[in-house]
């Protein structure tokens, strides 16, 4: 997540050097769209493939890929209403120990590596409220309540273990975020913001497991209407 967060940095200077050449403060604007580049950090997540292997742990941020996407529709100058659709994808390794028959014991055992590619997703909506000014700089802020959907596909392919298999859950999911849009042209503002988000999902053959989410976008958002 420090990558992102350079990212933001460099991208809030960036907006505001480009914002000090045009004149005026955005004005009401009825839709928006936009589209972010995510980044998460969670706590392990425990996956169950099976009674033949020991359950994986494993987080949904490894991998630091996604993407975040959604539309606001403004009621007010300071309320609307926003839906929110975001993926993540994880990958990674973990080891397994085999222990193939032979004909005199004891037998030797061997190490094979395992792939595992958990992904999130949430859909999301709730209420934006924003801090609407004269300034370029918009302050915001999202309360979302919604579901989260978390998929992991196990795929063994070695001389020892050749097996594939994939896990799904949907839980309940909620999100808060606090941000800042910042005008830079006519109908364009870039977007940054920071979330905190909980999630209630688990592998079919455990209880439902909370995932604990620090987050943090940036990308653009478009004004109509």
């Amino acid at each position: 997540m420090h990558r992102l967060l350079a990212v933001v940095l460099f991208a809030a200077v960036w907006a505001q050097l480009a914002a000090a050449q045009m004149r005026g403060s955005p004005r009401f604007s009825k839709f928006g769209v936009f589209g972010n580049y995510p980044e998460i950090e969670s706590n392990e997540h425990i996956f169950d493939f099976g009674t033949d292997f020991e359950a994986i742990h494993k987080d949904f941020d490894s991998a630091d890929r996604g993407f975040e996407g959604g539309a606001i529709r403004n009621f007010t100058r300071y309320f609307g209403v926003m839906g929110d659709v975001s993926a993540h994808f994880s990958s990674g390794e973990t080891s397994y120990t085999v222990q193939p028959l032979c004909g005199t014991p004891p037998c030797p055992t061997f190490t094979q590596n395992i792939a595992i590619n958990p992904r999130l997703f949430h859909f999301l909506g709730g209420p934006e409220f924003t801090l609407r000014n004269h300034t370029r700089w918009t302050p915001f802020g999202d309360v979302l309540f919604g579901v989260a959907h978390a998929t992991a596909s196990f795929k063994a392919d070695g001389p020892f273990i050749h097996v594939s298999r994939a896990e799904t859950e949907t839980g309940f999911a909620m999100k808060f975020v606090g941000g800042v849009d910042v005008y830079i042209i006519p109908r364009v503002s870039f977007r940054m913001n920071m979330s905190y988000g909980r999630d209630y999902v688990g592998s079919s053959a455990l209880p439902p497991q909370r995932v604990n989410l620090v987050g943090s976008s940036i990308g653009f958002l478009f004004h109509f209407g």
